[in-house]
């Protein structure tokens, strides 16, 4: 068990084998919290598979986080011009999970219009141009 400070203490629940996926607990003003803490693979199928199976850890969870790398855009806002806002059945697997559990994007929530990225991916051609490479 982790330490917040002396009163306050976070509960291991559970992780996968391949280090994808961990699971905390804490309790704040007599009120518990999940965090679910996800890497979510690249590739659609598995990380269809992935989203899929993360509602097992929140249903029946009044407070729960889902944070993380969920490789994917959500909605095309979150996305640049650049990049094309491809068909992805995790993404539906995804909004499915949030509307089953009543979560939100907490960022676009506060955010509705604002086109911010915290990555940028960058083309070869991108790459190429710009660092004097071939």
């Amino acid at each position: 068990m982790w330490t917040l400070n002396r009163d306050k203490k976070i509960r291991f629940i559970g992780k996968d084998q391949d280090g994808r996926l961990m699971i905390t607990e804490f309790n704040y003003n007599n009120e518990t919290y999940r965090v679910i803490h996800v890497h979510c693979p690249n590739i659609g199928g598995e990380r269809k598979t992935f989203v899929r199976e993360l509602n097992k850890w929140c249903v029946n969870t009044t407070n729960c986080f889902i944070i993380g790398d969920f490789n994917m855009c959500l909605s095309k806002l979150d996305r640049t011009n650049e990049n094309k806002y491809k068909k992805d059945s995790s993404r539906t697997e995804l909004i499915n999970l949030m509307e089953q559990n009543n979560l939100i994007d907490k960022r676009r929530s506060l955010n509705p219009n604002n086109k911010q990225f915290s990555r940028q991916q960058k083309s070869k051609e991108f790459l190429s141009k710009h660092s004097g490479g071939n």
